[in-house]
């Protein structure tokens, strides 16, 4: 497979991804997404932005940049009800 179908096929596969998840992700209270679980990640949220942060730099890493921060350090997330 070459690598123009490798990256095309992936980009697919994670806008798909990120779409259930948002979609899911969107639709929890701001209490839901913030309560303490027992996790590698303290919350619901927490592992969400980093699935998002995860994804935003091997992204950046495929077109050769170097992050120097997790980009979503400063995004404030809005939680509305479905």
């Amino acid at each position: 497979m070459d690598q123009h179908r490798i990256r095309s096929t992936f980009s697919a596969c994670n806008l798909w991804a990120n779409q259930k998840l948002a979609g899911l992700f969107t639709c929890l209270d701001e209490a839901a997404a913030n309560k303490t679980i027992v996790n590698s990640f303290p919350s619901v949220k927490r592992t969400f932005l980093h699935i998002w942060d995860a994804g935003l730099i091997w992204l950046n890493r495929l077109r050769g940049l170097h992050l120097t921060g997790f980009p979503v350090e400063n995004v404030k997330v809005v939680l509305t009800k479905c």
